[in-house]
């Protein structure tokens, strides 16, 4: 398996939709098409849309394999390219933000070390109409009959993704960048200085006028070049001084993976830390986006917390551990996540960098499946088929039902 084939053309699909209609790429995992489509409808709800944009450029527009790791379950590949990326919001058609700027996106592609094939397109019967559909469009339930299905994951799956502002570039961008900056001050500097070397000529002197003209000229011309130099420089250093101050909490979570695996996998053999981060992170964007979070069956925290005018969240790629114990078989964590938040307020969007404290757990006696499997969901009160990943009661008769196969869930937040 080549992980680029798949980060690349995730990543650009992803980017390059309308996220307002809750489209997600086919490489994408269950919980982030969930999370994809909770996001269009907080925007819908705020009458606002959102385009964006991904251009593959810089050092390694192509993309590179950073290495691979592997559990007793997973094998994990991490991958990196550079591009640009444009975010805009619009309300009523008119933008009303725009955000623009260099990363270097890391991907993580999970596949299953035992050897499955992909099942996508392998027709499957239903067993309650009888009708034939492939297996990849049953996810979304049976288009005949409306059954729905507790189903695997599909592997090879995009399980992580984060951006890292990337404040460098090739020689050619960076000229561009400089020449922008210069023209930008050109545009103001010269006519200023035309008009203030008019100012003090002789109009009756031909000579004294064309040395005016030529003096403000040369002086505007030699002002934009030093001046746009500088002003491009101050914020290049700026924008690195930035980022630098606000990556110095995320340190401390270096030390988690190892630390946190080795201690796991004494509890959990099937456990592996890039599943359990990328379903961590998939989780809370989902609780962030969900206006009715208490019908989220990963969801249980009794104490309610609202991110409702938050429009978009993305992972700044660092999880801390801050504990965990184990009682009753079951296992609790205390992580802590690092996001970035676009907000709607008072008309506004604002972005900002927080970390959002979490507790999840998991109950210890059941083993992630790892094999393809998949059965009808039938409420056990009514009978009715309903999608139970996205409800944790029955939407006919309010019956709680529960998944088979025991996952992470989150318990509450800070």
């Amino acid at each position: 398996m080549n992980p680029i084939s798949l980060a690349i053309p995730f990543l650009e699909h992803l980017f390059s939709s309308d996220v307002s209609r809750g489209e997600t790429p086919p490489e994408a995992t269950r919980d982030m098409a969930f999370s994809r489509k909770l996001q269009a409808a907080r925007l819908q709800k705020h009458s606002l849309s959102m385009k964006q944009s991904l251009v593959r450029n810089g050092h390694f527009p192509d993309g590179r394999t950073l290495g691979g790791w592997t559990d007793q379950w997973y094998r994990n590949q991490l991958c990196y390219f550079t591009g640009e990326k444009e975010q805009s919001v619009y309300k009523n058609g008119r933008r009303i933000y725009r955000f623009r700027d260099r990363y270097i996106f890391y991907v993580t592609v999970t596949d299953t070390i035992a050897s499955i094939e992909d099942l996508r397109d392998e027709d499957y019967i239903c067993p309650n109409c009888g009708n034939v559909s492939s297996v990849g469009a049953l996810l979304d339930g049976c288009k005949y009959c409306g059954t729905h299905f507790e189903m695997a994951e599909l592997f090879p799956k995009v399980t992580s993704y984060y951006p890292v502002s990337n404040p460098g570039g090739t020689e050619q961008e960076i000229k561009k960048e400089i020449i922008h900056n210069m023209l930008m001050v050109g545009a103001a500097a010269v006519p200023v200085m035309l008009l203030i070397s008019l100012l003090g000529a002789d109009f009756h002197a031909l000579p004294s006028l064309i040395g005016s003209l030529i003096g403000g000229l040369f002086g505007g011309v030699l002002f934009s070049v030093v001046v746009g130099y500088l002003w491009w420089a101050a914020r290049k250093i700026g924008g690195m001084f930035y980022e630098a101050c606000s990556s110095v909490p995320m340190l401390s979570s270096l030390n988690s993976r190892k630390e946190f695996a080795a201690a796991m996998s004494r509890y959990m053999p099937d456990f592996s830390y890039d599943y359990f981060t990328g379903r961590v992170i998939s989780m809370l964007e989902c609780v962030i986006y969900s206006d009715q979070d208490e019908r989220l069956p990963f969801y249980e925290d009794k104490d309610r917390h609202t991110y409702e005018d938050v429009i978009d969240s993305t992972f700044r790629g660092a999880l801390k551990l801050e504990g965990y114990q184990i009682k009753d078989d079951v296992c609790t964590v205390h992580v802590k996540a690092f996001m970035e938040n676009l907000a709607c307020r008072g008309g506004r969007i604002v972005r900002r960098r927080v970390p959002i404290r979490l507790t999840v757990c998991r109950n210890l006696g059941f083993m992630q499946n790892t094999t393809f499997s998949m059965r009808a969901i039938r409420c056990r009160g009514c009978g009715s088929s309903f999608d139970a990943y996205q409800n944790k009661t029955c939407p006919y008769c309010e019956r709680p039902y529960r998944f088979s196969d025991y996952d992470w869930m989150i318990t509450g937040i800070q």
